[in-house]
């Protein structure tokens, strides 16, 4: 359990440090768009893209350690903590008793599917697939501190952008980290669908 909640606190964190970057490349954009949930997703979005192409970069010429990883996310967590603190104090919410039964139903289940989701997520990585090269890969860059060619992987001979982000989860901790990376780009497709829903 407690690792359980180290996982999930550091995709938290992992969130928030995509929401500071891309606070930052956003910045001369803001305030164009008047709806602060799309204002939201549009930073987290564009931080989750700067983080791959810098951890590309690096990758591409032999940077990635943990050490400089870990010191420029908790530096754009902290920038992404203020923004998410000032875009929350803008964000209205209806009240919970002018919502439909049918509505407080779908709130629930998909509360539940988050659930169960954050916890498939915290299993150790155990299929084919992921061992493959969705775990493995990662792994080899980070044990490397580079991009290999792997010539029984297909994938390592084009750039990455979701393989990017699991490297990240693999320099904040484990494998298990990486696979936040995945489940925090579906939870922000569910919040684009609940809020294009709701409007």
């Amino acid at each position: 359990l407690p690792e359980l909640a180290g996982h999930v606190a550091l995709a938290a964190v992992t969130a928030l440090a995509w929401l500071g970057a891309g606070s930052l490349v956003l910045r001369p954009a803001r305030g164009r768009v008047d709806d602060r949930l799309l204002e939201a997703l549009n930073e987290l979005a564009a931080g989750a893209i700067a983080f791959a192409l810098v951890t590309f970069a690096a990758a591409l010429v032999g940077g990635l350690y943990a050490l400089p990883f870990v010191l420029a996310t908790a530096a754009a967590a902290g920038v992404g903590l203020v923004r998410a603190v000032t875009l929350l104090r803008r964000l209205c919410l209806p009240p919970l008793r002018t919502l439909a039964r049918w509505e407080l139903a779908l709130a629930v289940l998909l509360g539940a599917y988050v659930v169960l989701a954050v916890l498939a997520t915290a299993a150790p990585v155990s299929s084919e697939d992921a061992l493959a090269y969705h775990a493995a890969a990662p792994s080899l860059f980070e044990s490397t501190h580079e991009l290999r060619e792997l010539w029984w992987e297909w994938a390592s001979y084009q750039p990455f952008t979701v393989e990017m982000l699991v490297l990240d989860g693999f320099l904040l901790w484990d494998d298990t980290q990486g696979a936040f990376a995945p489940l925090l780009l579906g939870l922000a497709a569910l919040a684009v669908v609940v809020g294009a829903a709701h409007r």
